[in-house]
């Protein structure tokens, strides 16, 4: 829940962005990525603003890496793909 200015929530927000970035198709998480499922907002108190945020976050234990079982080829019985050029 969330109560305050639509400056503060907008802050908050970006700041929920601002964990995940993108750069030549790799994704960067930095914490906990998070899952925006939905955004409701209302206002009672001019100027404030009320918004309820439910997020879904997804972690890794410390002891398990985010390539943990991961190979670079496909699985068995899956059609061979090749890369086109330009693709990383």
């Amino acid at each position: 829940k969330f109560k305050g200015s639509f400056f503060n929530l907008h802050k908050v927000m970006s700041e929920l962005l601002d964990l995940v970035r993108t750069n030549n198709g790799r994704v960067k998480v930095t914490g906990r990525l998070l899952q925006i499922n939905s955004v409701t907002m209302g206002s009672s108190d001019f100027p404030d603003i009320n918004a309820d945020i439910e997020m879904t976050g997804y972690s890794l234990p410390d002891s398990v890496s985010a390539t943990a079982g991961a190979s670079p080829t496909a699985p068995a019985g899956a059609p061979a793909t090749t890369p086109t050029s330009g693709a990383q």
